[in-house]
């Protein structure tokens, strides 16, 4: 979890520098003013916060990008996770407007990897100890609560969703799927045409809710829980496949 955090958020903030200047710089699209007035009034971490020189806005992107690496190879992994997860919040509150979902999902692991025993195992920490004598033998039992904590925003992260379509009348109707199918500048791969229609439309409309609100619930359930994490495997190894 810990390599996978760390190199997502380097590759996520390596695309992003393309166009630095434009989503960071003062002459860009968003400049210290306008990002601090988007934030609100709210108490929020962000050591940019009222900064207007590039340079160390630069220098702070660059140093998170390098605690990224550092995360990822596990290199004094409780500084630099850290160091990551101060250095993700504080641009996402930099600049709020360009965020989705996903810079929300990468900030809450930043969060949950600064907060867990993540250099314990598979790390450089690891073998530097090993190296000097300072840890023998397997790696050392480490509490489970980091890894629950990330299971249960999993499941509620399923359950607002499941939650918030069931207020939409095309999820009700069982026609939802409908519509992403036909936002054509999105498509990827070729989807047959009866998927378009009923009852298809209704089997995958209620499919999804199902499966949604079993990684919410039934997941938890050790019966069940393989077959519930195959089937949202299969859910979103359709969007990837249909959707750009």
């Amino acid at each position: 979890f810990r390599i996978f955090t760390g190199t997502l958020a380097f590759i996520n903030f390596a695309m992003i520098a393309v166009d630095f200047d434009a989503w960071f710089g003062e002459r860009g699209y968003v400049p210290s003013r306008i990002g601090d007035r988007a934030v609100g009034d709210l108490v929020r971490i962000n050591f940019l916060y009222g900064v207007s020189d590039d340079r160390i806005t630069i220098a702070f992107y660059a140093l998170t990008m390098i605690a990224a690496v550092l995360t990822a190879f596990g290199l004094w992994s409780r500084v630099s996770s850290v160091v990551l997860a101060v250095g993700v919040i504080t641009l996402h509150h930099r600049n709020i407007l360009i965020l989705h979902g996903g810079d929300t999902l990468l900030r809450m692991c930043c969060i949950y990897v600064a907060l867990s025993p993540s250099g314990a195992a598979c790390s450089v920490d690891r073998l530097i100890r090993l190296w000097k004598g300072k840890e023998l033998g397997a790696p050392a039992l480490v509490s489970l609560w980091p890894q629950r904590l990330v299971e249960y925003n999993i499941a509620l992260l399923y359950f607002t969703s499941v939650w918030n379509k069931s207020f939409g009348s095309a999820w009700k109707g069982g026609y939802a799927t409908y519509y992403p199918l036909n936002l054509h500048e999105f498509d990827r791969f070729w989807v047959p045409d009866f998927l378009q229609r009923q009852p298809f439309l209704m089997l995958t409309t209620y499919g999804t809710l199902a499966v949604e609100l079993a990684m919410a619930t039934l997941v938890f359930y050790k019966p069940a829980r393989r077959w519930v994490i195959l089937s949202a495997l299969g859910l979103h190894a359709f969007i990837e496949y249909s959707m750009n």
